[in-house]
């Protein structure tokens, strides 16, 4: 996400936050689209590491948008 977490935080900074929202939404969607396969068929450890990362990954980009304003990123429980 390196590159377009720059962009977001370049746009954010020049003031311009829906630009950046819409960056982030962009990888979003993008990673939301990744299908992985097990190049081994194996025991599934590979698939569970990459959904583990990916899931990180993900985490990162709705903490982003979070941080940019954007609460509609994640769904909000009320107690």
């Amino acid at each position: 996400m390196g590159r377009r977490q720059a962009a977001a935080l370049v746009l954010a900074g020049e003031g311009k936050a829906e630009a950046a929202r819409a960056e982030l939404h962009g990888f979003h969607h993008r990673l939301c689209q990744v299908r992985v396969l097990d190049p081994a068929c194996g025991s599934g450890n590979f698939l569970y590491v990459t959904l583990e990362h990916m899931k990180r990954l993900e985490g990162e980009v709705l903490d982003l948008l979070d941080q940019l304003g954007d609460g509609q990123g994640r769904l909000e429980t009320k107690a």
